[in-house]
């Protein structure tokens, strides 16, 4: 039983398929694009403007290769810039793991984090150079700490804020956008609630354009 089961075991468990991303090189043509951009910023030191062949390319937003530059210099070409990938995936493991604790108690986390880490979609997209698993990583979290700023403490919405400007920086505007449709969806089918969600909101747009004004 996963009750039984100490953490570092259920770590050890959710780790285990997302190893070996680095014995392969990238095969997806995504990824293909996504890691000869990274590199070619790399070789020009430029962290402002995707380049590719010389050119700008704006087709995904910068997180991606912020995340990727600093992997694939330290770690090389087969580790490197499926790394970021790896560790955001953990990292939605981990709190999904933190918001089923914090609510549920402690079995019920184990069994979420291992529930997680068998989905053959996230494992196979946490493989992979994509643009898919931070803004899975900055969404969930946002989803999770608005909730907890509507049960709990109103601030928890500015690091929502945070995490959805991240979320843009990750894949665009489909993050403030899918927030926005949970949120709405919350207000409209749990009225008891709908006093929660007054308050914090200029300060987290702001918070919000903050973050994406970075690039």
């Amino acid at each position: 039983m996963p009750r039984r089961l100490p953490w570092p075991l259920i770590w050890i468990f959710a780790i285990l398929p997302l190893l070996g991303w680095w014995a392969y090189g990238l095969l997806d043509l995504d990824e293909g694009f996504y890691g000869a951009i990274t590199a070619e910023m790399n070789r020009k030191g430029e962290w402002i403007t995707p380049l590719f062949n010389g050119k700008p390319w704006f087709e995904k937003p910068i997180l991606l290769y912020w995340l990727s530059k600093p992997s694939l210099a330290l770690f090389g070409e087969m580790m490197g810039p499926r790394l970021p990938s790896v560790l955001t995936t953990l990292g939605t493991y981990a709190v999904v793991g933190w918001f089923v604790r914090r609510h549920c108690g402690d079995r019920a986390a184990k069994i979420a984090v291992l529930i997680l880490a068998s989905s053959l979609l996230a494992v196979g997209a946490g493989r992979m150079m994509l643009t898919d698993p931070p803004l899975l990583f900055f969404l969930t979290a946002a989803l999770l700490t608005f909730w907890e700023s509507l049960v709990g403490n109103p601030r928890w919405r500015l690091l929502s804020a945070i995490l959805i400007g991240l979320g843009v920086l990750a894949k665009g505007p489909v993050a403030a956008i899918l927030f926005a449709l949970v949120a709405g969806w919350t207000y409209w089918k749990e009225p008891k609630i709908r006093p929660a969600f007054r308050g914090q909101w200029l300060s987290g747009v702001l918070l919000l354009c903050l973050v994406v004004a970075t690039w």
